[in-house]
């Protein structure tokens, strides 16, 4: 038991002397040694000057490095606060200056406030960074209303100034503008005009904010007021008809139309009246425009575009021959008298249903003129076409024939 305590006696003096020892180099000698700091952030140096090339810093990989640092044991302790790191953005690792867009590899320089300790070096040694050309485009702006609205009502007369903001920023980014706005609180607007200061947003093509942009300001005075909405009916006369061939199945178009305005000026419109639309010449499914003028102060709602007029037109089965004038039969001419027929050609539609079309022959047709009472000169006279099919439509072209009357 004696010789087991006399051992553990022994170690812990032991100890101390070590201790006392390692304590009289720290203290009296401070020996020299290296320590690595870690999170020091980088200070960028010269980015606004990144302009006078018409270029601007766009993205940084990094944003804090390791510094190493040597220096007497003494004068490390607590000293890591006072390391700075600083990258210039105009020279690169080469030295050459950074004066167009792209990638490129700048160096780090560290110091340190402490006289007595020194920089060893950083870990990375750089960094890249990305350079943009900058670039300044106008932009409209537009109105955005939000909030709830009220029933049969919507905002108009909107008056934004400046209507044209110019926005200044990396190309990419300037690229990336779908939308510039201002945002106007429905339930704000007023039947009379209401003024208000709103930021402009400007917006990517998912709506969301583009940051890192410059603008040449970054408010808009808006006004605007608010109008009553009211669905007016609206009428079409339609005038012609299409060629027998083209069979209208179906005309369709708005009964009414939503137009916005004051109140009173509302009130006293019962109709529109819209210009005539002639569909003789019409020979497929058409959308025709409606074209009316509305009452000074009144306007189309949003949303509400100009009113379209749909003709569904059918064409019938239909075939066609070539006649010679030769082939038409002359039929009542008195006796003594002869006739002579203009030299031409005639043209004869059929149409009707596909299976009677489909099987129809130019011998089923028989060509004739009636010229019964007709006296000696020359007559315009109808041709006139006979068969037994069951057709819809029976065209001639032309209908009339020239022929001059003779004695024999």
């Amino acid at each position: 038991m004696t010789l087991l305590r006399n051992k553990l006696v022994a170690k812990i003096i032991a100890a101390l002397i070590a201790f006392t020892i390692w304590a009289y180099v720290v203290i009296s000698q401070d020996p020299v040694r290296t320590q690595l700091y870690d999170d020091i952030p980088i200070n960028l140096s010269n980015v606004e000057r990144l302009a006078s090339y018409g270029l601007v810093l766009f993205n940084v990989d990094r944003e804090s490095v390791s510094v190493s640092v040597s220096g007497a044991h003494s004068f490390h302790v607590q000293q890591g606060d006072d390391i700075s790191v600083w990258a210039d953005v105009l020279v690169n690792s080469e030295g050459q200056p950074v004066n167009s867009a792209g990638q490129h590899f700048i160096p780090f320089r560290a110091t340190h406030a402490h006289p007595r300790l020194t920089i060893e070096g950083t870990r990375p040694v750089g960094m890249w960074i990305t350079v943009e050309n900058l670039v300044t485009v106008e932009k409209p702006i537009r109105e955005v209303f939000v909030g709830d609205e009220i029933p049969n009502t919507e905002p108009g007369n909107v008056f934004i100034q400046p209507a044209i903001v110019e926005i200044t920023g990396a190309q990419p980014l300037i690229e990336a503008i779908w939308y510039v706005e201002v945002e106007i609180q429905s339930d704000q607007i007023e039947r009379t005009m209401t003024s208000f200061i709103s930021h402009i947003n400007v917006l990517d093509e998912e709506r969301n904010p583009i940051p890192d942009l410059t603008l040449s300001t970054n408010l808009a005075h808006v006004e605007a007021m608010l109008y009553d909405v009211r669905a007016i009916p609206i009428s079409v006369e339609i005038t012609g008809t299409p060629r027998a061939i083209h069979e209208v199945i179906e005309i369709v178009y708005p009964r009414t139309i939503r137009v916005r305005g004051m109140r009173a000026d509302l009130t006293d419109v019962n109709a529109i009246i819209a210009t005539p639309i002639d569909i003789s010449e019409l020979v497929r499914t058409t959308n025709l425009p409606i074209l009316f003028t509305l009452p000074e102060g009144l306007a189309l709602a949003s949303g509400q575009g100009t009113p379209n007029l749909r003709i569904e037109i059918e064409t019938m089965a239909n075939t066609g021959f070539e006649f010679d004038a030769s082939e038409i039969e002359i039929r009542g001419l008195d006796e003594g008298l002869s006739a002579q027929f203009e030299d031409m050609t005639f043209s004869l539609i059929v149409g009707g249903d596909y299976e009677v079309i489909e099987y129809i022959e130019r011998d089923d047709f028989r060509l004739s003129v009636n010229l019964e009472g007709l006296e000696v000169g020359t007559h315009s006279v109808e041709i006139v076409v006979t068969h037994d099919k069951e057709l819809r439509l029976v065209e001639r072209v032309p209908m009339y024939i020239y022929i001059t009357i003779e004695e024999e």
